[in-house]
């Protein structure tokens, strides 16, 4: 992979400043440690960051500071409130339009639905995936797609669902975006297995027995 300092033009460069929630420490960080590209699409940068301290996730872009900020809110928010994702640990401004996210690094993550058709034991996996979308909807938030907002930490001994598109989170209104939620869920899980069962039950007991 190949190796850099920090650009020029992200932090710790001058004009940049940090919005609340970011890590105190983070700065420093980013200053020393080695960047390493991994791709560029238009304005957007994705970097891996090895530190002292742990390797660090970071996507700069031109543009989009608002909805970065609110992507950001609501990352920490999910985040006190306990609901598994990569940590969001800070964001990063600079006038006009430039915008700096910075996260935890995780290189084992994977979309569930193919997860799940392999997994040995599909009903145990198909109710952690069920438990987390209620953790997101008792955290005030609903998917945009399930099927594409959670994943899976393959890392861990027989995966762990995470929310891996946390930017695409919108706020729960009523009960429909919660119900449409669990039926996209439910619809991406195999018909055999018990794992639209085991997920259902999950579900109604996670919740009070509602798609609240």
């Amino acid at each position: 992979m190949p190796r850099q300092s920090a650009p020029a033009e992200l932090p710790p460069g001058p004009g940049w400043r940090a919005v609340r929630g970011t890590a105190p420490g983070l700065r420093s960080l980013l200053t020393r440690g080695e960047w390493h590209p991994l791709s560029q699409r238009g304005s957007v940068r994705r970097f891996r960051v090895d530190t002292p301290r742990g390797a660090l996730f970071v996507v700069g872009r031109q543009g989009g500071s608002w909805a970065c900020r609110r992507a950001f809110r609501r990352s920490v928010r999910l985040h006190e409130r306990g609901v598994p994702l990569p940590a969001p640990l800070g964001l990063y401004l600079r006038r006009p339009r430039a915008v700096l996210y910075v996260a935890e690094w995780c290189d084992d993550l994977a979309g569930w639905p193919a997860f799940v058709r392999a997994a040995p034991d599909r009903a145990a996996l198909a109710a952690a995936l069920a438990t987390l979308l209620a953790q997101v909807h008792r955290a005030g938030f609903a998917c945009s797609d399930p099927r594409q907002d959670l994943g899976i930490r393959t890392a861990q001994q027989g995966g762990r669902p995470v929310v891996v598109r946390a930017s695409r989170m919108r706020r729960a209104r009523g009960r429909l975006g919660r119900r449409r939620d669990l039926e996209a869920l439910l619809e991406g899980l195999p018909e055999g297995g018990g794992g639209r069962q085991a997920a259902g039950r999950a579900y109604r007991l996670a919740t009070g027995g509602r798609a609240q």
